[in-house]
């Protein structure tokens, strides 16, 4: 393929052109920005980039506030208007019949007609030339219900968001894979027997004489998303573990593997998942403290780790 060289701009595309909402319920204003974008993970961070000539600046500088609202190809003559219309001279939010909603950490209004709507503080401000770059901690997110499935999961292809690209206006194609396709194990062959129903959680009791096993089993009729497994006796933790594994590998891409004694941090598994997207095939967590352990406990546990981190595993 040939190429033509010219001199550097700014020729970055698709990418979701915003709306983004400020000011107040009482004086509410909404204008569109084309250059937005995630900026970190954890903790949720995103960026706006805004010229200081826009009536928006102003309000965005003083309050610290924004909210950004995921544009869809219904909103798409709203999204135009008031990217070229000024808030200066006219109630966007009334002249397009857009809704005003309260937000939930911060004062300025959501776009109601917005599927999904991310609540923003700003934290820095950077110069830049031409623009101004407003770095932003989310704090709130709203998603619309119609979004999710009856297990609480996000298809945010039902949106039908809207994509902009060199001076126009696209609505989302062809799905073509979902991250980490690409070097995705194969699935396994098909089951003669129908598959049982695919749990969120699977809860193995090592039929211990505590009331574990009870409350296993009315999660179990309570939540379609919990499934429990009972040795036949305490045949020891690994077995128990190992017994888990095994029953759901074939119904699943990932497994995590928790204790329930509340010891381990919850909040670690989105970093595990992300190491894994990363391709890992493999994710350890490693407790970080060890105070309620006996003596005996915390040695092998160094003493393992130690032995781990030697053989080229960090």
């Amino acid at each position: 393929m040939s190429k033509i060289t010219w001199k550097g701009s700014v020729l970055l595309g698709p990418i979701p052109p915003v709306l983004v909402s400020c000011g107040t319920p009482e004086a509410p204003n909404v204008f569109t920005v084309a250059w937005a974008g995630i900026v970190n993970t954890h903790p949720p961070r995103v960026s706006i980039s805004v010229r200081p000539s826009r009536h928006s600046y102003g309000l965005i500088q003083q309050s610290g506030e924004f909210v950004i609202n995921l544009p869809t190809t219904a909103l798409a003559r709203a999204v135009d208007w008031c990217g070229v219309k000024s808030g200066r001279d006219v109630n966007k939010f009334e002249a397009m019949g857009l809704t005003a909603l309260p937000a939930s950490q911060v004062s300025c209004p959501l776009v109601g007609e917005s599927p999904v709507n991310l609540e923003c503080k700003v934290f820095q401000q950077i110069p830049l030339g031409t623009h101004d770059l407003f770095l932003a901690d989310v704090v709130a997110v709203n998603v619309s219900e119609e979004l999710l499935d009856t297990a609480g999961k996000l298809h945010l292809e039902r949106a039908g968001l809207l994509a902009y690209a060199h001076g126009q206006y696209y609505s989302l194609g062809e799905e073509m894979g979902t991250f980490g396709w690409s070097v995705r194990k194969k699935q396994p062959p098909a089951r003669k027997a129908p598959a049982p129903k695919k749990p969120a959680f699977e809860k193995t009791a090592s039929h211990k004489s505590d009331n574990t096993w009870n409350i296993i089993q009315e999660l179990a009729k309570s939540d379609e998303h919990f499934e429990g497994i009972c040795l036949s006796r305490n045949r020891g933790h690994q077995n128990a573990l190992l017994g888990g594994l095994m029953t759901v590998k074939d119904r699943c891409d990932i497994t995590i593997s928790i204790d329930c004694d509340g010891q381990d941090d919850i909040n670690a598994m989105d970093a595990m998942v992300d190491a894994y997207w990363d391709g890992c095939e493999v994710v350890y967590g490693v407790r970080s403290k060890r105070d309620t352990d006996t003596f005996f406990k915390r040695f092998t546990a160094e003493g393992f780790y130690k032995l781990m981190n030697w053989m080229g595993a960090q």
